[in-house]
């Protein structure tokens, strides 16, 4: 009897429940499920009375379709008086059921996709999911809706559920097949593993109904099922990557080993050839398994906006090696002996980088493989990848093909060999078993299997006595089954790029083997120009780009399998330099985020109300190592204990009574950054002042402590260099010889490791004599930006004396002596470190320099610059640097010219448009000083917005010399004199602030009557003059004097002076970069949409041109309730993006008419209001054209001078349409409101938000501007 007649006559041999309905009422959710034959249903039943508590309930009745049916009207009937019963979704099962601060939330799976089929089991992806609140609205607190949780749910829905998550009802996914084979008696998914990462999210349902019988479990990695036909008969292989869940996260977060043995980045890699025939299953099948991971030391890279490729720092010293052998102990657990390491980081650099984690890597495997046995050692394989992928007539993949070949003859690989006639064993299954009706058990297809071992924990426990009993049975096709037991473990430094291709070679090796095998060819090696070999190749580049996506933020490098397919080489040098583009900004600026969601999915990470929110944190390290992941499905191992007994932990987090850390030293390291990897915090309390593991201690200065005590750890370097390099075993390079120990570069390397700590003098007495007479200087040690703003004020009274005043005295003292400088500066002294006295007169004459260059003291030693300084003083004091001045400086430059900032500068950097085709550059500015009713603020970020291009194109005329920029956040740091208290108070110092592009006088015609976006004053006097109202401009070249024009309030500067009316307080829970685009991109947007639209809630709206300002119109017409969104646009990239920022339909114009979609979207009428965002006369057309009878066209895009529209005028006037003219918002109603709306989370400035610059690549920008490169907004970081 079949499972499926089984299933028909007693409902409790169903399988699974596979598909779901979801209804509510108001006091509670029934989740109605049945399996895929839908015969029988179960009822599922979640309370919605409890704000905080979860109280689930599974039916122990069986229905028949009619019997749910009826349950369901009675449940609708007994509940009519308080709304009645509601269906709510389909699903596709639980994904899991999480709390933060008050409220339980439901994640559905609610579509779902089939991407594969094993031994007759289907493999699923997610399309679609829906997080659903279960308490009822009417017992929800302002918790609920509080900023906390609602940024608690925005973080967790951020882990993409639709991106690379798979899942099967019937399989287990999460295993090997191997492990499914030899694990006799599996009732049902096991949730423990590894590989499973939403088993913290599950635990509640799971726990309460005592089964897995409503829930998923998903597996994270890669899934890729083709087939193959291999002479006639049809084969499918699959590749199937798993990601742990353990010490997960990002690139440059998550490296190396944590406490626990686990290590970042470990995945799992299984090929499997499974053979078909016309469909049906025939039974042989085969697998063969490996693994990457980072390397297993404690090391990490501090990850940094200015440098792509940061520093590699050893940051514990670990001298028995106990975190390295607890992970090699649980990969032998998981896979048995031997374990074959391949690793290929590279092993001579110019700057030691990996080159330091080669030479511990192999001390370490050393120390580890001094007490085991000859079969438990490891076997440690180096390869320099770098090295010789870079000689011309290099091979790599046919060396790596080598290597895996002999490592094959080490490990094995299964075959379940050729199946016996016989029949299919008949078995009663419980519901969460593994086989249904349609599918085979694949326990009862691989032979006998009574002599195994069922531990389903190793994949090479059963193998070693039965897998290579006849090393010759594995070439010949048979009867006899075969197993793996061993693995093969590969790394580079990230394990993505140069990983991947080895993975691929040893998978194409092992593919030649399983086949042959299988009895589908004559040999066991696959020709690698084949077209299987192209297959597997791509199958292979495929799995390497989703990995490195979910690791590193972009596409994998590789530059190996596009030579093998015949690829332009310039073509794909040009895209591994975007791929590093991309990657760099996402490791610098996205991943804290990542890893705060991937913390908070897996569990690592519960909120607490009144703890430190999980962004509040410094570092993750704790979450990470207070208790094992694996332990989370327990009630006392979670993060927040339901006890209320276990100790708190750090940071809100509740420990386990277990859970406990060894004492290590302390340390002053600090480190300031966005966001601290898993090792900052440990750092502090254990380096002592060392920030590389290569730093040598005095010879005769004794190691205090040991493990596991207070003192200081001895120093790696000593193992590092007292371990005997013994010859050449497994560990330092059997397959491949390590042929570089003795060579030159290799023995400097050694010379480096073992120099002393600090002695930057040796053989140098000329510079020590130098830096001894500097530090002999009565000088003490403060803040260096008070003391740079001091001096420089200092400079700059030398350089206004006229040459008819010749040389002062005080000025003569002071070429002789450079220390009597800071006595002379207002007749009062100051304190100085030396390094910041010697940059600043080295920098005096650096006025302006192109963007992207560097001040020229940069590179210069405090040694040289000792020498430089008394010459250059001289040449201040004779005036070989003074420089020219106009005869008749006006009272405004005048003015400027001694103002500072209080403890702070006296002049800034600006970024100065001088006439249209000349780039921008970089001028050094008097400090800008503030009038009545204006406000100094620090600048944070600007905007770069198509209006500062037109200006910069010459489209728009303005004044010139400007400095442009007009949306900016940034500090308050000055208030102009006379301003109002109420200004003050409402903007005190230190505030953060927005600043609006249209900066209202509030006195004029319009400001009085409320529509501050047609100020008179701000378009007769810096629109037309580049000055603010007292037709003054702020800005002074530093060299000169001669005044700048203000774009607006000249925002890309590292000041700017704003009147308070257009400022707007910035909360704190607003990054500065992304808000800089409030105060003109959303601004427009929302003046567009508000005052001229008048749009009302159910409106239609289409947006032609969805650019910065066009995607804030889709985000305003979304938070206004409109019932469509119609994004309109040329390039798919932008469309695209619209889609997730609000847009309901998308329309390509340069492939369909734009017109004509929208009014068939509409049916036929045309939208309520329509934006064009363009300034173009074919979109004016367009937009004018998209509104319905009566409806409104709004044009926001500035045109170029002279462009023209031209309209239907007798369209216009029979059926009333509007068009109408907008330009912004009003500043001082508009602007407080805006800033809700994003503090609400209406506005994805992220995703708007498409790159980041720094103030050196504006130019660039807008230049990626004017060429359509960038999709959204682009955004200058100008200070810290």
């Amino acid at each position: 009897m079949t499972a499926a007649e089984a299933e028909a006559d007693d409902p409790t041999a169903a399988d699974t429940l596979e598909k779901f309905r979801l209804y509510e009422t108001r006091a509670r959710f029934y989740l109605i499920g049945t399996s895929r034959e839908k015969r029988w249903f179960q009822v599922l039943k979640i309370d919605r009375s409890e704000r905080s508590e979860l109280n689930i309930s599974e039916d122990p009745v069986w229905y028949s379709q009619q019997e749910v049916k009826n349950l369901l009207h009675r449940i609708s009937e007994g509940n009519r008086s308080t709304g009645g019963l509601t269906f709510v979704t389909k699903a596709y099962g639980i994904a899991g059921c999480i709390k933060f601060l008050e409220s339980y939330y439901l994640i559905l799976v609610t579509k779902r996709r089939q991407i594969g089929c094993i031994c007759g089991h289907p493999i699923y992806c997610i399309d679609e999911s829906q997080m659903i609140t279960i308490p009822h609205s009417s017992v929800q607190t302002d918790v609920a809706t509080s900023k906390n949780e609602l940024r608690y749910k925005k973080l967790l829905a951020s882990v993409d559920l639709t991106k690379d998550f798979f899942y099967s009802y019937t399989y287990p996914i999460m295993q090997s097949l191997q492990q499914n084979v030899t694990s006799a008696g599996l009732k049902e998914m096991p949730y423990e593993n590894l590989f499973v990462w939403n088993t913290f999210l599950t635990e509640p349902v799971r726990s309460r109904c005592r089964n897995t019988l409503w829930t998923l479990a998903l597996v994270h990695g890669h899934f890729k099922q083709v087939k193959l036909s291999i002479f006639g008969r049809e084969l499918n292989v699959v590749l199937i990557s798993r990601r742990s869940r353990h010490f997960a996260g990002t690139r440059f977060l998550k490296r190396g080993v944590n406490d626990h043995g686990k290590v970042a980045n470990d995945v799992e890699t299984e090929q499997i050839v499974l053979e078909e025939e016309a469909g049906s299953w025939k039974g042989r099948m085969s697998a063969i398994v490996q693994m990457r991971g980072s390397i297993p030391l404690f090391w990490s890279q501090e990850a940094g906006r200015l440098s792509p490729k940061p520093d590699i720092f050893v940051q514990r010293y670990d001298p028995t090696y106990e975190a390295t052998k607890l992970h090699f102990d649980d990969l032998a657990q998981r896979y048995g002996h031997p374990i074959i390491i391949l690793n290929l980081i590279k092993t001579v650099e110019k700057r030691p980088r990996e080159m330091m984690l080669r030479r511990e890597y192999f001390n370490a495997v050393g120390y580890l493989n001094q007490n085991v046995p000859e079969e438990k050692k490891l076997r440690f394989i180096h390869w320099d990848f770098h090295k010789f992928a870079k000689s011309k007539s290099a091979n790599v993949l046919g060396v790596l093909g080598g290597v895996a070949s002999e490592i094959l003859d080490l490990t094995g690989f299964y075959y379940s060999g050729k199946p016996k006639v016989q029949k299919k064993r008949s078995t009663q299954l419980s519901r969460t078993s593994t086989a249904r009706d349609g599918s085979i058990d694949v326990r009862a297809s691989s032979g006998d299997l009574s002599r195994l071992s069922s531990n389903a924990d190793t994949l090479g426990s059963t193998a070693s006595q039965d897998g290579r009993k006849d090393d010759s049975k594995q070439e010949l096709p048979g009867y006899a089954p075969c197993y793996q037991t061993g693995v093969l473990r590969t790394n580079c430094i990230d394990c993505l790029d140069r990983t991947n291709v080895a993975q691929y070679a040893y998978g194409l090796a092992a593919l030649g083997r399983q086949l042959h095998a299988m009895g589908v060819t004559d040999v066991s090696k696959i020709h690698p120009d084949s077209s299987i070999a192209s297959a597997l190749m791509e199958m292979y580049q495929s799995m390497g780009d989703a990995l490195a996506h979910q690791y590193g933020g972009s596409a994998a490098h590789n530059t190996v399998f596009p030579e093998r397919q015949g690829k332009w080489k310039a073509t794909t040098q040009s895209r591994e330099f975007l791929k590093s583009i991309k990657r760099y900004y996402s490791n610098a600026y996205t991943d804290g985020e990542k890893q705060d969601a991937i913390n908070l999915f897996l569990g690592y990470f519960q909120p607490q109300d009144g703890k430190p929110a999980l962004w509040e944190l410094d570092t993750d390290y704790y979450l990470h190592v207070t208790t094992s992941a694996d332990d989370l499905t327990s009630d006392s191992y979670h993060m927040t204990s339901s006890t209320g007994n276990s100790a708190a932990g750090e940071a809100g987090v509740a420990l386990s009574p277990r859970a406990t850390l060894s004492p290590v030293p302390a340390c002053k390291e600090d480190f300031s950054r966005m966001k601290l990897t898993s090792f900052d915090k440990l750092i502090q309390r254990t380096c002592s002042l060392i920030r590389n593991v290569r730093l040598h201690c005095d010879a005769d200065l004794k190691q205090s402590g040991t493990v596991g005590t207070s003192g200081m750890a001895p120093d790696a370097a000593y193992l590092a260099f007292t371990t005997a390099d013994v010859e050449n075993g497994w560990y330092g390079g059997t397959l491949i010889y390590d042929q570089d120990e003795n060579s030159g570069a290799y023995k400097h390397y050694s010379e480096f490791c073992q120099g002393s700590v600090m002695d930057p003098f040796e053989h140098d007495s000329e510079n020590e004599r130098h830096y001894a007479e500097a530090l002999s200087l009565d000088i003490d040690i403060t803040d260096d930006s008070r003391v740079e703003a001091e001096m420089q004020d200092a400079l700059d009274d030398y350089q206004i004396i006229g040459s008819d005043l010749s040389i002062i005295p005080s000025c003569g003292l002071l070429a002789e002596d450079p220390s009597q400088l800071t006595r002379l500066h207002r007749h009062k002294p100051c304190k100085i470190t030396q390094p910041v006295f010697l940059s600043i007169l080295l920098g005096a004459n650096r006025h302006c320099w192109s963007l992207g260059g560097k001040p020229p003291f940069h590179s210069m030693s405090i040694s040289s610059a000792s020498r430089r300084a008394g010459g250059l003083l001289r040449r201040i004091v004779g005036g070989a640097l003074r420089r020219p001045f106009s005869s008749e400086p006006d009272a405004a430059a005048s003015a400027a010219a001694g103002y500072h900032v209080a403890g702070g500068p006296s002049f800034m950097r600006g970024a100065v448009f001088w006439e249209p085709g000349r780039p921008l550059t970089v001028e050094e500015f008097r400090m800008p000083r503030p009038k009545a009713g204006e406000l100094l603020i620090k600048t944070k970020a600007c905007g770069v917005c198509h209006s500062d291009l037109h200006v910069l194109k010459g489209e728009l005329p303005f004044s010139s010399p400007c400095v442009v920029g007009h949306e900016i956040t940034g500090e308050v740091v000055d208030h102009g004199t006379h301003t109002p208290a109420e200004i003050i108070n409402r903007f005190p110092v230190g505030s953060h602030v927005v600043g609006a592009f249209i900066m209202p006088c509030g006195n004029c015609f319009y400001c009085v009557k409320g529509q501050e976006d047609l100020c008179e004053s701000f378009f007769a006097y810096n629109r037309a003059k580049g000055t603010l109202y007292d037709g003054e401009t702020r800005l002074f070249l530093r060299s000169n004097g001669k005044p700048v024009y203000m774009y607006s309030m000249g925002g890309l500067a590292e000041y700017c002076v704003v009147p308070a009316n257009a400022l707007a307080v910035l909360p704190n829970s607003l990054p500065y970069t992304e808000s800089a685009i409030l105060g003109c991109a959303v601004f427009t947007a929302y003046g567009a949409l508000r005052h001229a639209a008048e749009m009302r809630a159910g409106d239609s709206v289409a947006v032609i041109g969805v650019g910065g300002v066009g995607s804030s119109c889709l985000q305003i017409a979304k938070a206004f309730g409109a019932s469509e969104v119609i994004a309109v646009d040329v390039l798919d990239e932008k469309l695209e993006s619209a889609r997730t920022l609000g847009a309901t339909h998308t329309v390509n114009a340069a492939k369909e008419d734009a017109v004509e979609r929208i009014k068939e979207i509409t049916d036929g009428r045309g939208v309520d209001v329509a934006v064009e965002a363009l300034g173009k006369a074919l979109t004016f057309s367009q937009c004018a054209k998209s509104v319905r009878d009566g409806g409104k066209a709004v044009m926001i895009g500035l045109a170029a001078a002279n462009v023209m529209g031209e309209v239907d005028i007798t369209r216009l006037v029979r059926r009333q349409v509007k068009i109408i003219g907008s330009y912004g918002a009003r500043a001082r109603q508009d602007l407080p409101q805006i800033v809700k709306l994003a503090e609400s989370g209406v506005f994805n400035l992220k995703n708007t938000i498409s790159r980041k610059c720094k103030f050196e690549e504006a130019n660039s920008a807008y230049e990626d501007l004017d060429h359509g490169k960038i999709i959204g907004r682009a955004v200058v970081e100008i200070m810290s």
